[in-house]
């Protein structure tokens, strides 16, 4: 189990939020060399990294974004001689046979394959539409699977060659959190590097946090995280036009502005004023840390 060369790298933002974040880290820890523990909370929480098997715990003190954690432990793996290094998120747990799996089949392909992806398993939907269209034709589905692609794939699970992430230029520090991931997977498949995505191997995968109105859940996203979401959505299409049109269902933002809008008139009506400037404020600095990397070229 242990002959591929294979750590992690699992980012922590107020662990002590969650139900088992001992837990969490602990199914997959003892299948691996090293787990570099990057926090970025502003207290201490080594109290609870000291529980985690193989667990190496870095403390940044602050929110730097996902991007800039993820550098740290993928930076500290290269130093410490690591060849593959799986990224997870601090919710996101494993099976024990799912892991022993995906490690086989790692051991199998990783001289032919740069990039490594599990299906996704959730334990409920994410979306306002499609957790009411549940309701409304009473579906008895409790369990949804996420089909990941050669050329698009999440952070949590997937196991990158260090090599080529160094290659790449590393995770975009500018993007801070959403679409980081997505950033990564367009230069990867621009560069003609090859996913692959393992269709009989399952991560369980949380979505985060969400709210009940009237039965139905959706996700609850903070001004923050929604900030950085049009923002970076909008960067993504300046720069990526070929692979955001590739996935055009994603970034149509016509028809995601109307859904926010109807959200916030149906679920917050009070803060419509205040969620439209949050929306001219992602647009114009989408501009701008697009004339930046620009710069950089």
């Amino acid at each position: 189990m242990k002959n591929l060369n294979l750590c992690a790298v699992v980012v922590w933002f107020n662990p002590q939020s969650l139900e088992k974040p001992v837990s969490n880290v602990n199914s997959y820890s003892k299948f691996l060399h090293k787990v570099y523990i990057v926090d970025n909370s502003e207290c201490d929480n080594s109290n609870i990294a000291k529980e985690i098997q193989n667990a190496v715990y870095i403390p940044l003190k602050k929110n730097t974004g996902i991007a800039n954690a993820l550098n740290v432990g993928c930076e500290l793996a290269i130093k410490d001689g690591f060849e593959f290094c799986m990224t997870m998120d601090q919710d996101s747990v494993w099976e024990e046979t799912e892991l022993k799996k995906y490690i086989e089949k790692i051991s199998e392909n990783k001289n032919e394959f740069q990039n490594f992806s599990p299906v996704l398993k959730y334990s409920s939907l994410y979306s306002f539409t499609e957790n009411l269209k549940h309701l409304l034709f009473h579906s008895k589905q409790k369990e949804f699977f996420d089909f990941q692609f050669s050329d698009r794939w999440i952070t949590s699970g997937s196991v990158l060659n260090l090599n080529v992430w160094e290659e790449l230029g590393k995770f975009n520090t500018e993007l801070f959190i959403d679409e980081v991931d997505f950033d990564y997977c367009a230069r990867f498949s621009e560069r003609g590097f090859k996913n692959l995505c393992l269709s009989d191997v399952i991560l369980n995968h949380n979505l985060g946090a969400q709210k009940k109105v009237l039965f139905i859940n959706y996700g609850a996203h903070s001004d923050f995280r929604l900030y950085y979401q049009i923002r970076n959505l909008l960067y993504m299409c300046r720069v990526y036009p070929a692979y955001t049109y590739k996935y055009k269902y994603k970034y149509k933002y016509k028809c995601n502005l109307i859904k926010l809008t109807l959200k916030i008139i149906l679920l917050h009506p009070l803060k419509i004023v205040s969620y439209l400037r949050l929306y001219k404020k992602a647009v114009l600095d989408s501009k701008k840390i697009f004339a930046f990397e620009a710069e950089k070229k």
